[in-house]
């Protein structure tokens, strides 16, 4: 069956017409790369190898950059040479881990502790340009900082006017600045009139779904200048969707997804953490899910109740912020949904603010917000609460229209530790499945006898008993 499993995940990316390369520790790029007996040495020689349809599949190792703004490049636009070709949807990219040496605990990784950066901007050790089609697996980048000059942002994974990506397995860690960054290439004529009206600048890509699975980014921290130490930091258009599925972020700001585009998260971890805040006298964000507003000029291209925010299923925990963060200001509603979602140990647990709101579309249920340490928002800071839809949390809303609010305790519930299996978040941290998928934890999951079990209302995902819980997971 394994060896069945390995034949399977070997072909699962590459196209019958397409080739595969082979990366390794012990390579030579003057090899063909074409076998594992004739690898290629370094992840930028397979990468100008591979055209629509081919596969790279890099051993497990490190494979240590070294010099002067030396980096790992995908961008066909790059000056004076050429790095890489785009993908296309019936013949993407791949640029996996090597999947026995992956699953064995052997995991290629990219370490960037010997480059000097010079660049006066963020620039990426992994960087994507210009491409869609990229299927990106199993892949780390460790180590790359700012060299204590202000402005170098050094970012783990990043990708500029691009589209379609899907980042699965990927790890950043001990980074400067940013764990993932990206920009989308795939906007709308309204932007584009927006942007410049004199001299429109078209989007590259007609549209763009890009996925982050199973990834991981900690240890971010900004220590220069103290701030952008994300996780995360995205950016989309509206038509578009980014969608984050069982990822985690912890020491670090979390998740900073903004934009006009559709936001998704499922079954996502965040423990930002106090790790780095005294590099920065105190001023680190530590929000976990930080969701933006919509941008004025989108008004009237889109449907009024339309949803551009959906979290499900998720925890935030020890931050020094907000554990759920719908900013919205100054922009538009974006309607988010946060259903099912536990926040625990943050300053404030949930917020949303919305200037000069007669109404908002945001919608809560189902959620828990427990121990949170501002003085009258613990659980909830609504701005301006005039209506929101919201039921079966720990908290029920009230309608104060001139000032903060928006929260009651609910009294249907009673929240302690009782009511949960462990209060012990570093099960967080702990190893992924040997597949990438998340660890199992008892983590803030719901103890036998907890009021909280079958107490919420059917949103439209799975549950069990008679009705779903609250929190991020059922009773098992």
């Amino acid at each position: 069956m394994r060896k069945h499993l390995m034949l399977v995940l070997l072909a699962a990316c590459s196209i019958v017409s397409g080739k595969t390369y082979y990366v390794a520790t012990n390579g030579k790029d003057t090899n063909n790369g074409t076998s594992l007996a004739t690898p290629f040495a370094t992840w930028q020689k397979g990468i100008n190898a591979a055209y629509p349809g081919d596969t790279i599949f890099v051993r497990g190792g490190i494979y240590y950059l070294t010099g002067t703004d030396v980096k790992v490049d995908i961008d066909p636009e790059a000056y004076p040479t050429a790095k890489g070709r785009t993908g296309t949807k019936e013949n993407p990219i791949c640029f996996w881990a090597y999947p026995p040496d992956y699953e064995a605990g052997n995991h290629p990784i990219l370490d960037a502790h010997n480059v000097i950066n010079t660049t006066q901007t963020s620039y990426s050790v992994f960087g994507l340009n210009a491409v869609e089609y990229w299927h990106i697996k199993g892949i780390t980048v460790r180590n790359a900082y700012q060299n204590d000059v202000v402005g170098r942002r050094p970012q783990g994974f990043g990708a500029t006017f691009t589209a379609n990506l899907k980042f699965e397995n990927c790890t950043a860690y001990n980074i400067s600045a940013r764990g993932f960054y990206l920009y989308s290439g795939a906007w709308n004529t309204w932007d584009a009139e927006n942007a410049n009206p004199d001299n429109p600048q078209y989007a590259r890509w007609d549209s763009d779904t890009t996925y982050f699975i199973n990834c991981d980014a900690y240890d971010i921290r900004d220590s220069i200048n103290c701030s952008a130490g994300d996780g995360w930091k995205c950016m989309n258009h509206f038509g578009n969707v980014l969608i984050f599925e069982g990822c985690r972020a912890w020491n670090d700001d979390g998740y900073d997804p903004s934009g006009n585009g559709k936001r998704i998260f499922r079954n996502c971890w965040a423990m930002p953490t106090n790790k780095y805040a005294s590099l920065c006298s105190g001023n680190i964000e530590g929000n976990g899910f930080k969701t933006s507003a919509v941008y004025g000029e989108q008004y009237g291209h889109y449907p009024p109740e339309y949803c551009f925010v959906e979290v499900t299923n998720c925890i935030a925990a020890h931050c020094p912020g907000v554990g759920f963060y719908n900013n919205l200001e100054p922009g538009l509603d974006n309607n988010a949904k946060y259903f099912n979602n536990t926040s625990y140990d943050t300053w404030m647990c949930f917020s949303d603010m919305r200037i000069n709101a007669e109404s908002r579309g945001i919608e809560m249920r189902n959620n828990i917000a427990y121990i949170g340490s501002h003085e009258y928002y613990s659980q909830v800071g609504i701005y301006m609460p005039s209506v929101y839809a919201e039921s079966h949390n720990t908290w029920v809303g009230n309608q104060l229209v001139n000032d903060w609010g928006g929260w009651e305790v609910n009294t249907d519930y009673n929240v302690t530790d009782a009511d949960f299996i462990s209060l012990d978040a570093s099960q967080l941290m702990r190893p992924r499945k040997p597949d990438g998928s998340l660890p199992d934890i008892t983590f803030l999951k719901l103890a036998a006898g907890s009021d909280l079990i079958d107490a919420g209302i059917d949103v439209g995902l799975p549950y069990s008993g008679s009705a779903p819980d609250l929190g991020y997971a059922e009773y098992e």
